[in-house]
């Protein structure tokens, strides 16, 4: 299933060969690591939690009250397959959990389209799909959620 890592960020930056590629201020770094099972429909699923889950303040200051939809917040969407490795046998992760590259890049892609039709194209960025990424933040709080759909379905 679909996992993705949600920070609360002031700002943030993916750099590829020393050029800036997407940036955000105030909103929401999203990590976006895809199983070799996910579907559409795990996407939907996801693009909606990313959306929603409440790590702002409303305008009085009472903390956890608004999702980045609500709070009218920017994004940026990092592919992040190593997302989905695991641990236990030796020191090297065991990546067979992701999703093979090229149809990674379709899912990927997809969820990006998705978040841009169903919340606002102008304020969601992304990273490279598949460089090497210099992912830069300004945590804010720090907050940071990790949501991994296959434990919250068990």
């Amino acid at each position: 299933m679909v996992k993705i890592v949600i920070q609360r960020v002031k700002r943030s930056s993916v750099t590829v060969n020393g050029t800036i590629v997407g940036q955000i201020q105030t909103g929401a770094l999203v990590l976006v690591g895809i199983s070799k099972n996910d579907t559409e429909s795990d996407l939907d699923l996801a693009v909606n939690e990313m959306l929603n889950v409440c790590l702002w303040p409303d305008a009085e200051g009472n903390e956890w009250q608004l999702g980045v939809k609500d709070a009218n917040l920017e994004i940026l969407l990092v592919s992040q397959f190593t997302l989905q490795a695991r641990y236990g046998n030796g020191k090297k992760p065991d990546f067979s959990r992701a999703m093979s590259h090229e149809n990674a890049r379709v899912l990927f892609d997809l969820y990006v389209e998705k978040t841009k039709k169903v919340y606002q194209e102008n304020k969601v960025q992304t990273g490279e799909f598949g460089a090497m990424m210099d992912v830069e933040i300004v945590n804010d709080g720090p907050a940071t959620l990790v949501i991994d759909f296959a434990v919250q379905r068990n």
